[in-house]
């Protein structure tokens, strides 16, 4: 039996199968079985029942564990997946070959949720953006709630029926949740359905090619999103991204810029041209961002003044996350709340006093007269350079943790980075080797950075203990996943803050 809408319901006596069973699953378990769904779940670990308990009562649903195949899909009417559960899957594939809807809880969210929603993805800056943007918009409306949700926070799907037309749903997509968002999965159209009144999309360069077939499928992924606007939505774009300013109008593309040259660049360059085709057929709003060109049309920085249309609306002055990336998150937030917020007094208040956000530089105690900085978010190479570029002047001489789980991106760049700022470098994880290989290629420049290997995470901090010198700064910003030792990155960067703590206590 197949539900009348895979999006909407209704799922009663409908044989669900949920695949993964982690936050996202367990919350799609409880709300499909909230609805009358005979669900399944499935995980290739074992889990504890209780872990999907709902209003404090175990959840009657049948759990499989282990290698699932076609037989799963026996009477099956609908697949919804957890996000760590690659499409690739037979089982997933053999789903969509039989025409078995397959959806996630982010698309359950958008439908059965009444609230304005903003949608930010990216391959940088996203949870940030996110975060702050709900910061925002919270500030502006004290008498409305606003919901921020996705990649960050806690899951909201069995929450969404109870929101309002009054609330804001501000949501962190990743491309792991954005590439089911095409009819091929669903079955179904998702435009009505998952409506979006503001789009964010902060940059798009190379990543998740562990993952996803190459750079043409992971920048489809993230244009899925905006399939999903039309003319009551707008979409804010960075400028300063080579990707993101080929989906502006003509007339809005106000500077010129060398771009480098993207992977696969014949079919993205195709893709970008026909993406902005349809936005402007849709007549789509796009706004512009950019932190190093000063915009007469759209939000940008004059010194720390944030200037919106050529006029100053608000400050950066006291703004304290580190680095220029996270000045273009503000900016990309504060204009994500201003295209449906007037400007007050609040709105700077929150930018004033915006700590950041765990995982992403944040500075964690550790041994007396040194400075430990958790970025365990910094996941790619890229990621892991706007780390160590963030570093002040008075951060003092500079130890580098880097490494877990390789995504198969280039580490040139980082190596280049790490030659000019790095004093030692601390390689751990399965990503240690390729990291070694590419600073052999700058071996020439190395300026002085020694290489150290770690055995495994917990003997690289010991290690970056030893060699942080007084006055000095350990910086985590590892370049690399981390699943070959952790089960996320917030465990990583947990595990790193109780061992600073613990190399604190040990000096003391």
């Amino acid at each position: 039996m197949n539900p009348a809408s895979p999006l909407t319901g209704p799922w009663t006596g409908v044989n669900a199968v949920v695949l993964g069973l982690a936050r996202q699953g367990a919350e799609l378990c409880r709300f499909l079985h909230r609805e009358g769904a005979s669900v399944t779940g499935c995980d290739r670990a074992a889990i504890d029942l209780a872990t999907l308990a709902t209003d404090g009562r175990p959840t009657k649903l049948r759990l499989r564990f282990g290698r699932q195949d076609s037989a799963l899909l026996t009477g099956c009417g609908l697949m919804a997946l957890s996000a760590g559960v690659p499409t690739d899957l037979e089982v997933v594939q053999a789903a969509r070959r039989s025409r078995i809807p397959v959806v996630n809880d982010m698309m359950l969210t958008f439908a059965a949720s009444r609230a304005t929603t903003t949608v930010v993805t990216g391959s940088n800056g996203k949870t940030t953006t996110t975060a702050l943007a709900g910061a925002l918009m919270q500030a502006a409306h004290p008498e409305r709630t606003v919901h921020v949700g996705g990649n960050i926070g806690r899951p909201l799907l069995t929450e969404a029926r109870d929101f309002g037309p009054r609330d804001r749903l501000v949501w962190e997509a990743s491309s792991f949740q954005l590439e089911l968002f095409r009819t091929e999965w669903t079955q179904t159209p998702l435009r009505d359905a998952c409506r979006i009144r503001t789009a964010v999309l902060t940059n798009v360069t190379p990543n998740h090619l562990d993952r996803h077939a190459g750079m043409l499928d992971y920048l489809q992924a993230k244009l899925n999103l905006l399939d999903l606007l039309n003319g009551d939505s707008t979409l804010i774009l960075d400028a300063d991204d080579p990707v993101c300013r080929r989906l502006l109008p003509a007339t809005q593309q106000q500077f010129k810029a060398v771009d480098p040259p993207l992977p696969q660049a014949g079919a993205c360059h195709e893709l970008l041209a026909d993406m902005e085709a349809s936005l402007t057929r849709r007549a789509v709003c796009r706004i512009a961002v950019s932190r190093r060109h000063a915009l007469p049309d759209g939000f940008s920085l004059a010194g720390n003044r944030i200037r919106f249309n050529g006029q100053d609306v608000l400050s950066l002055d006291r703004f304290r996350p580190r680095g220029a990336h996270n000045r273009t998150n503000a900016l990309l937030a504060v204009a994500a709340t201003l295209t449906d917020h007037r400007c007050t007094a609040s709105l700077q208040h929150v930018l004033d006093t915006f700590a950041g956000i765990p995982h992403r530089l944040e500075e964690v105690p550790g041994p007396a007269g040194t400075t430990w900085i958790n970025d365990s978010i910094a996941t790619s190479p890229e990621r892991a350079v706007a780390g160590i570029r963030s570093m002040r002047t008075g951060d003092g001489p500079l130890v580098l943790l880097a490494g877990g789980r390789d995504k198969g991106l280039a580490w040139n760049a980082f190596a280049a980075e790490v030659c000019e700022r790095v004093q030692t470098l601390i390689v751990f994880g399965e990503a240690q080797a390729g990291i070694v290989r590419a600073m052999e290629g700058v071996g020439r420049r190395l300026n002085g950075t020694s290489i150290v290997k770690a055995d495994c995470f917990e003997a690289a901090v010991s290690e970056a203990g030893l060699r942080v010198r007084p006055g000095g700064t350990v910086l985590l910003s590892p370049g690399g996943t981390s699943f070959d030792s952790h089960p996320d990155f917030a465990a990583r960067g947990d595990h790193f803050r109780l061992l600073a703590s613990r190399l604190r206590d040990e000096a003391a």
